[in-house]
């Protein structure tokens, strides 16, 4: 007699002798066993026919000697079909950039924490192997790299059987904007329209122009914004205002829009000069000589012009005075 034990029902054997008719077949009960009985002496050899879904067949054949009224026990086990996954990471924008030191929790079905896995170098990351058949699987990132936006996104996996399953976890780099807000100095409420500006990275590379709307805004691409910095200058402005040259250092918010107000002032007026001429009476010296009785008039020179400025006035006021010239 063999008693065979699997621990698993429904498993399907072949029992052969050595004679090629001489072939018995059973099947596990539900404890997972199969008794051969009323077996002539002699070697025997079993074979696994069939297994259940979730176990790799077991094709290796086992030899049984039968002795006169012995039981002969053997043991057959039985691994479940596995499977594995890779775990790629890489940029989400560049799939060439590879993502080292991210690390992910490996979850069962029932959110069982398995393992943590953690991308080397190449960004990839290999799990342990774990039954596929039937089973579902959930990878979840839980640290990436600074300059990267964490993947919350929970991921469902169902593993294929004997093989390592690749999955692609992509991550975006944190980026932002700028806005520029340009109004006038005096009255902040003034926006100006058509006011260029040049943006920079930190190694001076021009990026793009902006040029501001009718609301006196200009808003820029999204740009890298962890541990960067950035230059913005203005290149042109508008009539009747001075051109602002201070070359502006920008550190990007964190995937957010950042402000950057700029006033610009007034271009300064020239003054307006009004000139004033007055007329005077001349002065008249009368000399009388008695030998010689003439009249003599002596002309006297005008005295200076005279300016006055009015001070806290946009105008520079002129007065002329002139003297007009006589004789006789």
């Amino acid at each position: 007699m063999i008693k065979l034990s699997v621990y698993l029902a429904g498993i399907e054997f072949d029992l052969k002798g050595e004679d090629p008719n001489e072939v018995y077949t059973g099947t596990t009960d539900s404890n997972g066993e199969i008794i051969f009985k009323n077996l002539y002496q002699g070697k025997y050899t079993l074979i696994e026919r069939k297994t259940q879904e979730e176990y790799q067949l077991n094709q290796t054949p086992f030899t049984i000697n039968v002795e006169y009224n012995k039981q002969s026990t053997i043991t057959v086990e039985n691994e479940k079909i596995k499977g594995s996954i890779r775990v790629v990471k890489q940029d989400l924008e560049n799939p060439e950039v590879k993502l080292a030191n991210v690390k992910f929790e490996l979850y069962d079905e029932d959110l069982n924490l398995l393992e943590i896995l953690e991308t080397d170098e190449n960004g990839e990351a290999v799990s342990s192997e774990y039954p596929s058949v039937g089973k579902q699987y959930y990878l979840k990132e839980i640290e990436t790299k600074e300059e990267y936006n964490l993947n919350e996104k929970m991921i469902q996996i169902e593993l294929e059987d004997n093989v390592q399953k690749e999955i692609v976890v992509e991550n975006k780099l944190k980026k932002g904007w700028v806005r520029i807000i340009k109004q006038d100095l005096e009255n902040t409420g003034v926006r100006l329209m058509g006011v260029q500006f040049e943006l920079y990275d930190e190694e001076m590379n021009l990026l793009e122009t902006l040029e501001t709307d009718e609301k006196g805004e200009a808003i820029s691409q999204e740009y890298p914004s962890t541990n960067k910095k950035y230059y913005l200058k203005e290149i042109k402005t508008i009539d009747g205002y001075v051109l602002d040259k201070e070359l502006k250092e920008i550190t990007l918010a964190d995937n957010a829009i950042l402000d950057v107000f700029i006033k610009n002032a007034k271009t300064p007026k020239e003054p307006e000069i009004i000139t004033i001429t007055k007329e005077v009476e001349p002065k008249v010296i009368t000399i009388i000589k008695e030998a010689e009785p003439k009249v003599i008039i002596e002309e006297i020179e005008p005295e200076p012009i005279i300016e006055k400025v009015i001070i806290g006035e946009p105008k520079v006021v002129k007065e002329v005075i002139k003297l007009p010239r006589t004789g006789m």
